[in-house]
Parts: C-alpha cells; structure tokens; sequence
C-alpha cells in the first residue's frame, strides 16, 4: 500500500470515528400473553437509526403476576431481534440477561458477534428446560457496519488477495416499522415468547395455593380415617 493511500485510509477511518454514535436507547416493551406493546413512556423502537457506538437496552417483561418457563429443550436462532435496513453486515456485544424478580437466572453472552443481512438482536439462544423467567434484558452495542460484498462486480481474474474494498462511510442501521420482536412472518417461532417450547404463566395468587393446600390436606384426611374404619 502506498503511502499516499495509507494517509487517505487513516483519513477516513478519523472521519468514520468521529461520526460515530453514543447514543443508547431503551426500549420497554411489556408482553401480557397474547401481543407485546411498547410501554407507555418509553422509546418507540420503530424507525430508530443506529450508528457505530450506539447502543440499545431492551426490557421485555411479563405482565404483573405472569412469568415465563422452559418446558422442553430450546435453541432458537434471533429469538429476540430487531429486523432492520438496509442489508448490511453488523458486529455487535449482545448480551441477554433472564430475570425472576429482580435476580439473575441465566446469561447468553455474543461479543464481537457479525449478524449478516437484515438482523440485529440476540444471536442463538439455548435454555435449560425449566428455566423461568419474568424478564428479558437484551443489551446490544453496535461495533461497526460494513457493506455485503456484491460478488458480482468482481473480476473473476483479479487476485481477491490483493483486492481493496470500498469504503462505505455510512451505511444506516434504521429499525423498520414492523419490529420482528413483535411477531415474525417469516417463522411464527420467533420470538421466543411465539415458541411452543416456552410456556406464559400466571403466578398462583397466594389465597388459591392455600386453598389448594388446604383442599389436598382435608383429601389427605378423610382418606387416613376411611382406612381407619374398613
């Protein structure tokens, strides 16, 4: 490379970093069983632009008094994602963090992770069956965004080794209208609230289980006093 070309490249990566964001969003969105909603008061995830060194939180929880359960094994790929424009390859820290009333159950890690095409979120998840959770703390911090190479526009005869790619100096990251979080056309098993493997419960209310307990107790009885008389 020559030095002419050098100092151009160290020119635009100055440029690059200096544009680049620091921006954090967050997002709470509340799932009651049947469709999340963005929480009144928070970020609306929808049409949200990301740049290098933004970073986005979301907090999806259950509704008061519910919370969710691994029932069988689960591994699914983007369980909890963002599709975005346009098309891209993105690097990315994500971090998702499984809570049951305020303490931490469980933790998937992806540093440095590359998400090519139209995605952004959690990468794959795989759950122990009888994981339960009330909520879901996904942190995503963009590292960079880089064009998909168009092979098409290669030189066949060219040596790829010594072939130099454009540089894109900005490429948008933009969250589309219909968030894939809020339920997928393309595979109705995500999210992950969306897959039969992972159940929606309802907390029991305290009254009930004693009267449950109750109800086992008094059965528990009578069954001891008719062995007794026979």
């Amino acid at each position: 490379m020559t030095l002419a070309r050098l100092l151009a490249v160290t020119f635009v990566l100055t440029l690059c970093n200096s544009a680049a964001g620091q921006t954090n969003h967050v997002f709470e969105i509340t799932f009651d069983g049947t469709d999340p909603a963005v929480d009144a008061g928070s970020v609306d995830p929808a049409g949200i632009n990301l740049l290098p060194g933004d970073s986005f939180e979301v907090n999806l929880h259950a509704s008061p008094g519910n919370f969710w359960r691994v029932e069988s094994p689960y591994t699914q790929s983007f369980p909890m994602s963002f599709i975005v424009s346009p098309s891209a390859i993105r690097t990315a820290d994500i971090e998702a963090l499984f809570m049951l009333d305020g303490v931490q159950m469980e933790s998937i890690v992806n540093s440095n992770q590359s998400q090519q095409e139209v995605h952004i979120g959690a990468e794959r998840w795989t759950l122990p069956v009888g994981l339960e959770f009330d909520t879901v703390l996904l942190n995503y911090a963009l590292l960079s965004v880089e064009a998909v190479p168009d092979e098409s526009e290669m030189d066949p005869f060219e040596d790829p080794e010594f072939m130099v790619e454009p540089l894109n100096l900005a490429i948008d990251t933009t969250i589309v209208d219909r968030p894939e979080i809020f339920g997928s056309i393309s595979n109705p098993e995500r999210p992950f609230f969306r897959n039969s493997n992972i159940s929606f419960n309802a907390i029991p209310e305290p009254a009930s289980f004693a009267l449950g307990m109750a109800g086992v107790l008094t059965l528990s009885i009578f069954r001891r006093r008719k062995l007794t008389i026979s």
